[in-house]
This record gives structure tokens, C-alpha cells and sequence, in this order.
């Protein structure tokens, strides 16, 4: 399953921006054995591109820490920066 974020950054020729995404641990929750939503520790695939089809670059990051169950409603917005 992916959990798409974006930001619209325009750039004029030749320039250059940094996007800083905040990605919380939640978005990468899905439902346990026991029906009830978790996050565990592991390695996670991250891809970046201009849209679904077309994601040239990618990242892998570790989640670390224990299990985590989300007894609520779970974080599923993704904060950008621009700088």
C-alpha cells in the first residue's frame, strides 16, 4: 500500500529548493493479528518523483523502537517545508 504526500515547489530554470517532509510513524501503521493498528520497527521504502508513475528517486529508512499499538485515531497528515 502507499500513503502518498506532496508539496507544489515552483522553481525557475536552474534553480534549486530543499522540501523537509515530517513523516510520523503512524503512516506506516497497518492492522495486527489481533485487529488492532500497530507500528513496528523495520526498514520502510520511501520514493519521491513528479507522480505515482514516474518516482525516480528513493530512500530507505528504519523505523526503530518497540511496537507501538494506535489505540485512537492515527497522524496522517505530512507536513512540508520549502527552503
Amino acid at each position: 500500500m502507499r500513503s502518498c504526500s506532496y508539496t507544489r515547489v515552483e522553481l525557475a530554470p536552474g534553480e534549486s529548493k530543499r522540501v523537509t517532509f515530517e513523516v510520523n510513524a503512524d503512516r506506516f501503521s497497518f492492522t495486527g493479528l489481533d485487529y488492532t493498528r500497530i507500528v513496528e520497527p523495520g526498514l520502510i521504502d520511501l520514493w519521491i518523483g513528479p507522480s505515482a508513475g514516474d518516482l525516480p528517486l528513493g530512500a530507505e529508512v528504519t523505523l526503530t523502537g518497540q511496537l507501538r499499538r494506535i489505540p485512537g485515531s492515527r497522524v496522517m497528515t505530512t507536513p512540508a517545508r520549502v527552503s
